[in-house]
């Protein structure tokens, strides 16, 4: 039997069921991810007392380690409760659970109006919506993307140089944790506003996350912004970045040259490295052609030379890396200076609450307020019309611990140790192993105890001395050191060899061996073996 066509009710409940099962939860989900990154919901959840979850809404928001909630799979009510507790910059003006008015326009007050007309749509009576119903609520859903889209916090941020030299590249990338790949670029120059093909020669090598800007002129100048599409709807929006190319218009490399019947002449412009070379002038008549002498072009001067050093002050929880730039005699001026981190250009200026350059000389780096969003490779770029010079990385990371020596004495065991930390260390604790059990963790020796006598924990060669009585011989110890990035630690000790004890007793089933293990120590399952093999193989005994 013929199923009967749809009638236009029948379409617009269609339409917005669609819109509320698929557009409402992809907004809610944008917003919980501007407040609250996957990894730290677990955490949030566990220190929020106003809700409590049912259990397969915790499995999905507190998943088992190292796994991470997943927010595709959060439904509607889920992402609800989450952004009504922990989301308390978007309380609505009337508060949570009340119908806004039409002047409450704050993203509070949308999402409360999503609920609703959610709500409306999946609790109807009969699947079919009036023509005047329909154009009401799509005309509220529209209004509510289109103010969301202004509203929603950017969690898109660009980075790149605003100041670049006539005829150098531009380059600019995204610089927070982006995983959509939906993103474009734009410039504005005035009021008017270009979307740029990144496939065209003047962007080659550019893709959705990196804009390069190939030999800049000054037609180039303009606002540029990353614009990410988060749904159907919603547009985000990244910081702009001004961007202004100095130097004068760019002069051609042989401009000033010109060929004559009787005279000739070369004029190399901005000569550099790559000009290098052997000329000659040829000139061809009907009888043949005839050559000038070659002339050798020798290019004197040198690249900008730069070395590195760095500074911490604990108080101010700062870290400055210090440049010291040289050029040699005869050699341009340094043009331009950067720094990068992880190969991407820092913005210095534009964030003026992380970075700063020094007062004295601009060339220096100061990171302010270091916490372990600043781990990563840091370098200086130095540029002169010669070319550019990198100087050496900057590893910024938690500290780096390693064993230097152990010393076995008559009364002391002493364990030397190196921690090479950037930025420095402002805390070293040696602890001890309280139980046999690796699980059970450790405490913080005390340095007055005399089993301890001796012991330091001054970088970057804090040192464990441990007297010999039989508290101390079979402990196993930690050092822990810490920095603004984080905190590392290594074990020492316990590394006792495994003792034998032998009873030789002689039956007719032949020699019979009884060992014990004496260990403070065991991580891993004991194995007996021989090696009366004579290639020297271990043979683990069938115990």
């Amino acid at each position: 039997m013929a199923s009967s066509p749809l009638t236009t009710d029948d379409k617009n409940y269609i339409y917005l069921n669609i819109a509320t099962l698929d557009e409402i939860p992809r907004i809610f989900r944008i917003l919980l991810e501007s407040q609250i990154q996957p990894h730290n919901l677990p955490a949030a959840v566990k220190t929020c007392s106003t809700f409590k979850l049912g259990k397969e809404q915790s499995d999905k928001v507190i998943p088992t380690p190292p796994n991470v909630p997943n927010y595709e799979t959060f439904d509607v009510t889920l992402l609800y409760t989450l952004l009504r507790n922990l989301c308390p910059a978007f309380k609505p003006t009337k508060g949570w659970g009340f119908e806004p008015t039409n002047i409450d326009l704050c993203l509070g007050d949308d999402i409360e109006r999503l609920r609703i007309l959610r709500n409306s749509v999946v609790h109807i009576e009969k699947p079919c919506v009036p023509n005047s119903d329909f154009k009401m609520q799509w005309t509220l859903l529209e209004d509510i993307c289109k103010r969301m889209e202004k509203n929603i916090p950017t969690c898109l941020k660009i980075c790149g140089l605003s100041e670049v030299w006539y005829g150098t590249d531009a380059v600019m990338d995204i610089a927070s944790e982006c995983e959509s790949n939906d993103i474009n670029w734009k410039k504005k120059v005035g009021a008017i506003v270009h979307e740029i093909n990144i496939t065209t020669e003047k962007y080659q090598g550019s893709s959705n996350k990196k804009l390069i800007i190939r030999r800049v002129t000054h037609e180039d100048e303009g606002e540029y912004q990353a614009i990410m599409q988060k749904s159907r709807h919603i547009f985000v929006q990244s910081n702009q970045i001004d961007l202004k190319v100095l130097g004068n218009v760019h002069i051609p490399k042989y401009k000033g040259s010109f060929l004559k019947d009787q005279s000739s002449k070369l004029v190399i412009n901005d000569a550099n490295f790559e000009d290098e070379s052997i000329y000659c002038l040829a000139v061809r008549n009907l009888v043949g052609e005839g050559r000038s002498n070659p002339f050798v072009l020798r290019v004197t001067g040198s690249t900008p030379m730069v070395t590195i050093d760095h500074k911490t002050d604990l108080k101010a929880r700062s870290l400055t890396i210090i440049s010291n730039i040289t050029t040699t005699e005869n050699s341009p001026p340094v043009d331009s200076i950067h720094w990068s981190k992880n190969g991407s250009v820092i913005p210095v200026l534009e964030i003026p609450e992380k970075y700063q350059l020094l007062k004295d000389d601009k060339r220096s780096l100061c990171i302010l307020n270091i916490s372990e969003l600043d781990a990563g490779s840091y370098k200086c770029v130095v540029k002169n019309l010669v070319g550019s010079s990198e100087s050496e990385i900057v590893q910024l990371g938690r500290p780096v611990i390693s064993i230097e020596e152990e010393t076995e004495g008559k009364l002391t065991n002493t364990f030397r140790v190196k921690v090479v930390s950037i930025p420095s260390v402002f805390s070293v604790t040696w602890a001890k192993l309280v139980t046999t059990d690796p699980e059970s963790g450790y405490i913080p020796i005390d340095l007055s105890d005399p089993i301890y006598s001796g012991t330091s924990c001054s970088t970057p060669f804090p040192k464990l001395v441990v007297n010999k009585s039989e508290a101390a011989k079979h402990q196993i110890f930690k050092i822990f050191a810490e920095n603004f990035i984080g905190q590392s630690e290594a074990i020492v000790g316990g590394q006792e060899s495994i003792s034998t004890q032998q009873e030789l007793v002689l039956k007719k089933q032949g020699l019979q061996c009884a060992m014990g293990l004496q260990s403070p120590m065991v991580y891993a399952r004991p194995r007996w073996f021989d090696t009366a093999n004579p290639d020297g193989a271990e043979n683990n005994l069938p115990l």
